[in-house]
């Protein structure tokens, strides 16, 4: 046995900066095989494998560092999404104007008025819902039918932007020029798949069918 590729628990533990916590944490590891080890000939002492739980440490570092990297790349994701249909939008027409909390797509015309708005969901549902909302208000002036692919179980207490004033808008209530309680959408991350054009085109044959009926 090459006694320098050994060590013992507690002198592993010290070599990394660490004390009794990390003597148990690195005699389970042991135990349940996740790193090798041997024991001291004639004794019941457990002998760490330095290259393996190098080997180890290395496979935690790399799975950490992809878990981050995913969580970094999400919100990019979504702000590319968010891009993609403001630029839909421009498209056809028509402007946005960012808020705080979402953003209001408003048509092109003497009355400028907001036909739909974009909102991230909640931190509570941004697991659930990968993308963004697209929300149209007055849902009873509308056939909705044909676009269940961007359906959603989601309520309006979901959306990052039910608060304040603009809560009214969304509920209908008459305070802020809306009727009845809006129709939310879920547009994924999916969308931004080179595959999914004729969503696209969903997409923009909705949009211009709320900019009509808000006039």
């Amino acid at each position: 046995m090459n006694i320098c590729k050994y060590l013992t628990v507690k002198r592993t533990a010290e070599i990394l900066g660490g004390g009794p916590q990390l003597e148990g944490g690195l005699e389970q590891l042991a135990k349940s095989g996740a790193i090798r080890s041997v024991l001291l000939p004639g004794t019941d002492i457990p002998l760490i494998d330095l290259d393996s739980l190098w080997q180890y440490l290395k496979q935690c570092r790399s799975e950490s560092t992809a878990r981050e990297g995913a969580a970094a790349a999400a919100p990019a994701n979504r702000q590319q999404l968010i891009s993609r249909v403001l630029a839909l939008v421009d498209e056809i027409g028509h402007k946005s104007v960012k808020r705080q909390r979402w953003i209001n797509l408003v048509g092109r015309s003497t009355t400028n008025r907001v036909f739909a708005q974009l909102h991230l969901p909640k931190a509570s549902r941004s697991r659930e819902f990968d993308g963004v909302f697209l929300v149209l208000p007055n849902r009873d002036d509308f056939d909705l039918s044909g676009y269940e692919a961007f359906a959603a179980d989601a309520s309006l207490t979901d959306l990052e932007g039910d608060y304040g004033p603009n809560a009214d808008w969304l509920r209908g209530n008459g305070v802020r020029g809306t009727t009845s309680p809006a129709k939310i959408f879920h547009l994924p991350l999916t969308l931004l798949s080179p595959d999914n054009q004729d969503q696209w085109s969903t997409l923009k044959d909705l949009l211009i069918i709320a900019q009509r009926k808000r006039g």
